[in-house]
Parts: structure tokens; sequence; C-alpha cells
């Protein structure tokens, strides 16, 4: 698709037809030159002819770039040119070539005379400066050749870019008996920008070397090319090699061989070798069309015991092409098929056929696949297609994922008719099958097409009691006279039917969620009409279900489900299910659009459900739930009551006993630095996000369910056991995060703390808009001495707790500690106490945020006038330790072994991931380390 406008003039003076006698002069001028989409810019030409000589001048100017040239052109019984062009700024891809755009500047001539190969005398000059070509940088180009006295000589052939070499020179003769030499060779050391010039993304290094000799019409080609790292689209390898050697190139019958050796080839099916031999010689003499003949040997292995191998030989004729398979073997896991004896294929025509094609397993000649006849497109078919005893296990590469297949296939495949209105019978069976360790008796299945018409029937034997029937028909056009052609006639008619399909089957596919799953489910469906929306009818029903799931450690069983299909939708009539003692019920309506669920109207009902059925929680609970909405974003709403509810959380705070110094014991530092006060909570920045940013269901879910705690809730531990009450409702718009707004009531109850059995005054856990998940606390528990009666108050939030000690009659919060830990306050102390009574002061005040606390404990005890603050410190592996943050990553640390007797330590921790710390510390006994750290949280 070419535009432009033109304007031009043409002015001569003379007689007759002999160039000697004219004169001419001609201006040509093409605008707003288009070239499909890309506008190339202005051309300008002026031509003259006179005294038997023509001139010519032009000038591109455009988006395409800036170019002249200037022409002579002698008319005599020898013709003499000259010629020479600049050109800078050009960009191919003003032309449309995109990826090809850049910056090229070059210029060059051609001066000589003379038209014909053998007697032409002339010599071309082309000289390419910095310029650029897409993303490659061409650093210089140079090219001097002659043509003259029956030979091309290149005295330089030469292209530079940072990264690659182009170089040839020789020359060759222009004519059968005259001969030369060429050598020629290239270096890629990066591939990646000149796949790009094609469109391609890819990388890898490249040489290639050789020589070429004889005559442009007859010549003689040797090399090589090596290549290390390739990578290009799902093709990679490690390193190949190709030696080539080519005779009679430009003859009607040339000779070539070929040499490859490929190494770490990943294309689908990885390999760990390739290597071919490939010759090219003329076909048998003593015919009309001896045309060409190919002979193959390759070899490949994906492991050193197994290797795969074909040797073949075709030959190429004008109207057909011939191959004779002389080997064939394919190693697969199982053992070796083997060609059983040499076979032909031919084609001619559009037409394919092939002749005593037999595959057998080497050690199992019963298992077998058999090709013969042919396939065309026209006349009549004939061509069949037979597997015997195949062995499922064959399949384990093709098919890695889970579960594994085992069996015997037998297939049988028959074409017949014509290529305008075939017939095709096919037929398979699976018999001693077995998925993923659960056997089956087997299955059969059978398809017919002939008169436009093709049916299938399908039979799935669980065992002797439970089988799955399919049959089908469809009206369709088949047929590949003039290429191949399918079309649909009519209307889809599938019934699928089972008395009774044993559940089992799905252990296979569980992934580990649940298991012993089972079950008896009837399916009585059909699906009539078009095939791109049929309509579906029809029921199934579940009977004696059971499934174990792993999560909630609960036991369901019996399950019941009834339903039908009707166009548009799936009915729940009736859902039942038990679990010890509670029970669960569901009705509702699901809308379906092309067999998707759409639309939801679903009511479920609990009654004494286990929820959590573990060792550590165990929640049953009444309930009344309805969802509604679309599959893609669901509403559930309705109340939720707990029945009954024991939980048994990891309350480790709780296990401390008191503390009774054994003078004997003697403290020594850890090796390993002291805990941190505060664990870094990585911040949104640091947040590891997947490739998918898709909304997920849990985002497109709304909630507004009601949570009742009921009356028998309890929380129990060794050292706690406290009565719950209240209720809380979740609720949750599309698109927000969930929220939380109720009262958790600690009604009654007791909780060991420091190894006093503390009984609960009050206690309340309360949600709201503003604190979302991070609740107040509001919690009162008394312990009562001999002399003193102990409140432990506990505020703030979840996050942030807050502890405080009081006591009646009035202490110190040291006193009150020292109390609870020895019966007696401070000023009783013996020097192991005191140690005993920093380090629970340390503690409490990193895990309560009671900074109060280990201040008051520094001051009884004198350790202000050392300048040491207990808020700050943190004590672990028998060491007292102080730690600042520097920066949100960046921590210091400092500790001392208790006593006085160990070393000092300083350690820097910075955080490099989220999950992954780098630790360097010294110590003043010499000794330095630095450590890489990675944590995960479960």
């Amino acid at each position: 698709d070419v535009q432009a406008l033109i304007h031009g003039s043409l002015r001569g003076r003379g007689v007759g037809t002999a160039v000697s006698g004219l004169e001419l002069e001609a201006d040509l001028r093409v605008e707003r030159l288009r070239l499909a989409e890309a506008e190339l810019g202005s051309i300008a030409v002026q031509a003259r002819l006179a005294d038997q000589t023509a001139t010519l001048d032009g000038e591109l100017t455009g988006a395409l770039g800036h170019a002249t040239w200037q022409g002579r052109l002698g008319l005599a019984e020898t013709p003499a040119y000259s010629l020479s062009f600049a050109a800078d700024q050009l960009d191919p891809a003003a032309a449309g070539y995109d990826t090809l755009g850049g910056d090229l500047k070059l210029h060059g001539s051609l001066d000589g005379a003379g038209l014909g190969l053998s007697s032409m005398d002339a010599r071309a000059e082309l000289t390419l400066q910095p310029s650029r070509l897409g993303p490659v940088n061409l650093t210089r180009g140079r090219l001097i050749a002659r043509i003259a006295g029956g030979r091309v000589h290149v005295s330089e052939a030469a292209l530079l870019t940072p990264d690659a070499r182009l170089h040839i020179a020789g020359e060759l003769g222009t004519a059968i008996d005259h001969s030369g030499r060429l050598s020629y060779s290239l270096r890629l050391d990066r591939l990646s920008p000149w796949l790009a010039l094609a469109g391609r993304k890819g990388s890898g290094q490249l040489r290639l070397e050789g020589t070429a000799e004889g005559s442009l019409g007859n010549v003689r080609a040797r090399g090589k090319l090596r290549a290390e790292a390739v990578r290009l689209a799902e093709l990679s390898l490690a390193a190949a090699t190709i030696d080539f050697a080519a005779e009679r190139l430009g003859q009607p019958q040339p000779q070539a061989s070929l040499s490859v050796g490929l190494s770490d080839l990943r294309a689908g099916l990885g390999l760990q070798t390739l290597s071919a031999e490939v010759q090219l010689a003329p076909g048998p003499s003593g015919t009309d069309q001896p045309g060409h003949q190919l002979h193959l040997d390759l070899t490949a292995s994906q492991t050193p015991e197994r290797r795969h191998r074909l040797r073949a030989q075709f030959l190429a004729q004008p109207e057909r092409v011939t191959a004779q398979l002389q080997e064939l073997s394919v190693a697969l896991p199982l053992g070796s098929w083997q060609l059983v004896q040499p076979a032909r294929a031919g084609y001619r025509a559009g037409g394919i056929r092939l002749d005593r094609f037999v595959l057998a397993k080497s050690d199992q000649p019963e298992q077998q696949l058999i090709l013969r006849g042919g396939l065309s497109t026209t006349g009549v078919q004939d061509l069949q297609l037979r597997l015997t005893n195949c062995s499922l296990d064959e399949f384990t590469d093709l098919l890695p994922q889970q579960p594994r297949l085992h069996g015997r296939l037998s297939a049988e495949v028959r074409i017949g008719g014509t290529a305008e209105a075939p017939s095709i019978a096919a037929s398979a069976s699976v018999r001693e099958a077995r998925i993923a360790g659960q056997a089956y008796a087997g299955a059969k299945a059978t398809v017919h097409y002939q008169d436009r018409k093709a049916r299938l029937q399908l039979a799935f034997h669980q065992d002797e009691q439970h089988t799955l029937h399919a049959d089908g028909s469809l009206p369709v056009s088949l047929g590949w006279a003039g290429g191949f052609q399918a079309a649909v006639l009519g209307d889809l008619d599938v019934a699928i039917r089972s008395d009774g399909l044993n559940l089992a089957v799905l252990n296979a596919f569980s992934t580990g969620a649940a298991d012993d799953i089972a079950g008896t489910l009837q399916l009585d469906l059909r699906a009539t009409g078009p095939t791109d929306n049929p309509l579906l009818s029809g029921s199934f029903d579940l009977e004696d279900g059971r499934a174990t799931v792993k999560a909630l450690g609960l036991d369901v069983s019996p399950i019941s489900l009834s339903a039908s299909l009707s166009p548009g939708h799936i009915r729940i009539s009736q859902l039942t299910a038990k679990a010890g003692d509670g029970s669960l019920s569901g009705t509702g309506l699901i809308a379906l659009t092309k067999y998707w669920p759409q639309a939801l109207d679903l009511s479920f009902t609990a009654d004494g459900w286990p929820a959590l059925w573990t060792h550590q929680y165990r929640v049953a609970v009444d309930s009344q739930l309805k969802a509604s909405g679309s599959l893609a974003a669901p509403h559930l709403g309705g109340r939720i009551t707990v029945r009954e509810a024991t939980l048994r959380p990891e309350l480790s705070f709780l296990s401390a006993q008191p503390l009774h110094h054994d003078e004997t014991i003697v403290v020594r530092p850890s090796a390993d630095a002291p805990a941190l006060a505060d664990e870094q909570t990585p911040s949104p920045d640091h947040a590891e996000t997947g490739g998918d940013t898709s909304p997920s269901l849990v985002e497109n879910l709304s909630l507004d369910v009601a949570l009742d705690l009921g009356r028998d809730t309890r929380l129990q531990h060794q050292n706690a056991n406290i009565t719950l009450g209240g209720g809380l409702s979740v609720s949750k718009k599309r698109d927000e995060a969930p929220g939380l707004a109720g009262v958790i009531q600690l009604a009654r109850g007791w909780a060991g703390f420091q190894g006093r059995r503390f009984l609960l005054n009050r206690g309340s856990v309360t949600f709201d808009k503003e604190t979302q998940l991070n609740p107040r606390l509001d919690i009162l528990a008394q312990y009562e001495h001999d002399d003193y009666v102990i409140d432990a108050v506990v505020g703030g939030t979840a996050e942030t707790p807050r502890l405080e000690l009081r006591s009646t009659p009035p202490l110190e919060q040291a006193d009150i500690l020292a109390v609870l830990l020895f019966g007696k306050p401070t000023s009783a102390l013996n020097k192991g106490e005191e140690v005993d009574l920093q380090q629970e002061a340390v503690a409490l005040t990193s895990g309560y945020a009671a900074a109060t606390l280990g201040q008051s404990v520094s001051d009884a005890l004198g350790l202000d006038t050392l300048g040491i603050d207990l808020s700050d410190l943190d004590f672990s592996g028998g060491q007292v330790g102080f730690g600042r943050a520097l920066t949100r990553k960046t921590r210091i640390s400092a500790s001392q072994g208790i006593g006085g007797k160990q070393g000092q330590e300083v350690a820097i921790d910075y955080e490099m991931t989220p999950n992954l710390d780098l630790r360097t510390s010294a110590d003043s006994k010499g000794s330095s380390s630095a450590d890489i750290i990675w944590r995960k949280r479960y």
C-alpha cells in the first residue's frame, strides 16, 4: 500500500531511436511518500542524457532520514559506470520495521565497466560509521570488494560491535573453471541484542568459522559452529557444536554432511545429550527424477541409562518423499520400545502411507504399537492404529503430577470412508487399574463417527457393584478434503448415570486436607441442546458419606445429600451431616450460568456441631447461617452460639514457679546473644506479595455474623481455669478488612502468676470500631498473702498490654514482686534472691510493658547508681543485656554476664529482609562472629 504525490517534467530533443542523437533532462519529485502506515518523506531526482552518457542525482529527506546519491553511466559498447552515495540519520523504524529502529550512518561507491560477471571489472567500497540498529551499537563496518579477471575478491568485509565481530576475506571464481578460497569468522559474545532485532528474547554466545572454495556456481564449504548457554523461549542448552561440510553448492546435485552435538537440552523434554549425523547426497542414478537422499543417525539421552535412537533414510523427489526407518528405539522409565522391523513411510500428492511400522516393548513383546495404512486429502481412507497392553506407568514422564496411574491400556482407531465423508471407529480399555494406590475394575470407551453423527459410550467400573455409564451423540460434519473442517450440525444429547459410585476415589485428589473419604454417589444427569450452552437436568444423591477433616480433627459421618438440576439451577433439597454429638443440615439454591455457579441462596443450621475438635480446642456450636450473593462475592450472615467450648492455648508465661535460689548453682553466660526486648514487625513495604493481584475470595467476601459465647465456654491451662461469656459481632464489607465489636467477659476463675494463684475479680476484652482487632483489656485478679492482698491489673490493648501490681497495705512495686516470689519484701532478700528478682523484673518489663516495675527494682537494689535502667534491659541465658534501635532496621545491644566474671559483648543486628537478619558481634575475650539468621513464624 504505497501513497505519494508525484511532480515531474521531461525535456529532450533528437531524431530517431539512436541513443547517440538524444538529449534528455528529467526532474522528478515524490512528496509525502507513505508505505503502509509509515510516512517516509520526500525524494527528489534529477537525470540527464547527453553524448551517450547518463547522469543521476537524488536526495531523500523526511522521517526515514537523509541520503544523497550521484551516478554516471556511459552507454558505449562496454558500459562504464560510477555511483556514490551517503546516508546519515537513517531510521528503518520509519519504514515500519519497529525492531530495527536506530540511527545509521554510511557511505559508499561503485566504479567499473562491463555488466557480465566474466567480463566485469568493478570495485565497490562501503563504510559504516558508528551507528545504532535497534539494541545493537555498531562500532565500525567496512567492505572492499572487486570483480575482475573472473573472480570476486574480498579485500575486507568486517563488522564490529562492543560484543560481536564478523570478518570475511578471500576470493571465489565467477566461472566454473575459476576457483578461489574465502574464509569467514563470526563471534557473538551476546546473542540477546541480535535476537531482539528479530523480535525474539533470548541469550547466549556463538562462534562460527569456516572456509568456502571454488566458484560461485560450484562451492565447497566447511565450518564449525559453537554455541554456549543458549536460551530462547522454552528452549535452553548448555553447549552445542555443529561441524558441517558441503560440496557442489550451486549445482543440481549438491552433497553435504552435518555433525551435531548438544548437551543439557531443555525443550519441553529434558535431554542430557543429543548427537546427530546428517548426510545429503544425490538420489539413485538411472531415474528421470533422482532427487536427493538424506541419511539421519540421531542419538539422545535423558539419563545414562535412558538413550533414544533413530536411524533413517529419506528420499526427496519432486512429487514424493519416502522414508525408510531402519532403527527406532524410545527409552521409557520401565524399559525400551523398539522398531520390530524396518518400516517405510511415504508422502505423495497430499497423502501419507505407513507400512510395517510396529513398536514393541523389548522385554515384553506383547506390549505393541502398530500403525499401518494411509491417510490422504483425496480418495479412500485406510488407516489403522492399535495399542496393546501398554502399561500406564510408561507415561510417568508425560504426567509427572500426582496421583500416579497404573494399569494396562489397549486402544484401536480405524479411519475409513473418504476424505469428504470419513468414518471413524475408536475404542479404548483400561484393566488392572490403580490410581494412587486405589484399585479399580477398569474402564472402556468407544467413539463412532459416520454419516455426520458422532456417538460416545463410556463405562467406568469401580468394582462389581459400582459403575458409571455415559452415553451421548452429537451431529457433526468432519472432513479434510481441501483442509481439515469440523462443524457442529445440531444439538448435544448426553446422559450420565450410575446406581452408585464409591467416593473413595476422591482420596487420591484431596491433597491431604481430608482423608478416609467414602460414600455412595448416585447420578442421573442429562445435557441437551447447543454445545456452547446445553440444558442440564437430573439429580444426584449421596448416601453414607464420610470424611475426616484433618485440620479440625473432625470425623464427619454419616453425610447425605439430595440435589436436582434444572436448566440454570442446582437445588439442594436436603443436606445432613453428623459429627460426634452434633448435626448439620442445609437447603438452598445455586444459580448457574454456562455451568458455573453464580447467585447463591443457601441456609445452614447447626445443632451442637463440633466446629473445632482438637486436643487444644474443642468448640461445639449452634448456628443459623445464610449464604447469598454470588460465588465471586458471597455474603454470609446469621448467628452462631457456642454451646460448649474448652480452650487450652499455650500460655507459657503462666507456667513460672516460685523461685528458690540455690547457692550451689553457678549461672554461666550463654553463647547466644541476648534476646531483643521487642521483635520488629515487618513494615508493609516489606510484606511478601504474590504475583497475582486479582481480588481473592476472602477480599470479596462480606460478613454479618453474631457470635454468642454462651454459658459454658472455658479457657483451661495447667495454671488457669477461666469461664468466658459475652458476645461479638463480626462484620466485613467487600474489599474491606473484617471488624469486631462486642465484649468478651472473663466471668470467673483463677490464673497462676509467678507461681501464685490469683482469683479473677473482674475481666473484659472489648472490641470496637476504633480498636478493630486490637481489643482493650481490663482485667483484675487478686492473690491473698498472710500479710498482704496483691492485685494484678492488666490494661492497655492486646498488642501493648500494661501490667500494674498493687497491694493492701500499699507496697512499692519491687516489694510486691518480692512478696510474690519469695514471700518477703526486698529489704529481707539475700544476694542470690536479689539476682533472681532482677531476672524476673526484666522478664516482666519486656513481656508486659511494666516499665515502672523494672525501675522500682532498679531503685530498690541500688542499680541506678551504676547507670543501669531495668526498663530497657533484657534477661536471657545468664546475661543482663541492653538494647537500642538505631534505625527501623538496625539495633545495637550490649550484655554483661551475671556476677561480672563473664565477658562483655557488643552486637549489631541488621534486618536484610522480614525473615533474614545479619548479626555481627565482638566480646571482651577477643572473639568475634558474623551470623545470618533465618526465622519463620508458624
